[in-house]
């Protein structure tokens, strides 16, 4: 609907009856309301849309983690704490995850926090490691580190950092980095190794154990320290020399 002048009906100036508005300020007003009213209208569309795609998204989502389930390739049982998701990465807090080795012995990876890409959902990433490693002796070795990363594929675990194996009563090792394969009982360790036992002191700068520890190699400045038995008791007087 238009005036004789051109001009739309909603722009039409008021009557000059108006009181202390002129014409100007009248359509600077409807300009101002109309220009509201739109504000409003795109929050509303805005809104239905979201109403609309925060449920499909949500859904997806749960599909997605559904198919691509991203724990499927660990090994036994695992245990999760709060769970964090950003883009393709996961972080899981508290995990715990049992298994078996070849020889039947469990092992169990745990930590304070995971890490896991579902681009590559094998490998896990693992801070503060606390584990334990059954060994056929039927004792335990208790493994800490500061980091480790761990692949599910091939059940190694690569540990850097204060990385540390203690054996109580048998022996405490020492070094920075370890790369121990869970199933075949298979374990290297570079940078500064230090192996205590209780008699002696083994130090190299690295070291291959396999066969779960029945075979142990050390390789480049090898030390070692080994307290001397004790002196055979003297023969009493007028016995056999």
């Amino acid at each position: 609907m238009s005036d004789s002048d051109g001009r739309s009906a909603w722009l039409r100036p008021a009557s000059s009856g108006a009181k202390g508005k002129g014409p100007q300020s009248q359509q600077k007003l409807v300009y101002g309301d109309f220009a509201a009213a739109n504000r409003h209208t795109s929050r509303v569309r805005w809104l239905r849309r979201a109403f609309i795609i925060v449920p499909v998204v949500i859904g997806l989502g749960i599909f997605v983690m559904t198919v691509f389930d991203p724990f499927r390739h660990f090994p036994g049982n695992i245990s999760i704490g709060r769970v964090d998701i950003e883009g393709s990465k996961i972080t899981v807090e508290t995990p715990n995850i049992t298994g078996l080795q070849t020889n039947g012995q469990p092992f169990a990876i745990r930590a304070a926090k995971a890490v896991q890409n579902i681009v590559q959902p094998n490998i896990v990433t693992l801070t503060d490691v606390n584990s334990d490693l059954g060994m056929e002796d039927k004792s335990n070795a208790h493994i800490t580190a500061e980091t480790g990363v761990y692949d599910s594929k091939i059940d190694r675990v690569q540990l850097t950092g204060k990385v540390r194996i203690k054996n109580i009563g048998r022996y405490d090792m020492r070094m920075q980095r370890s790369e121990i394969y869970m199933k075949p009982g298979i374990l290297d360790g570079w940078d500064k190794v230090e192996v205590l036992i209780e008699d002696g002191i083994i130090k190299a700068d690295s070291m291959h154990l396999e066969d779960n520890g029945h075979h142990i190699t050390f390789a480049g400045n090898v030390f070692s320290h080994f307290d001397s038995e004790a002196p055979a008791e003297a023969p009493q007087a007028g016995g056999q020399p």
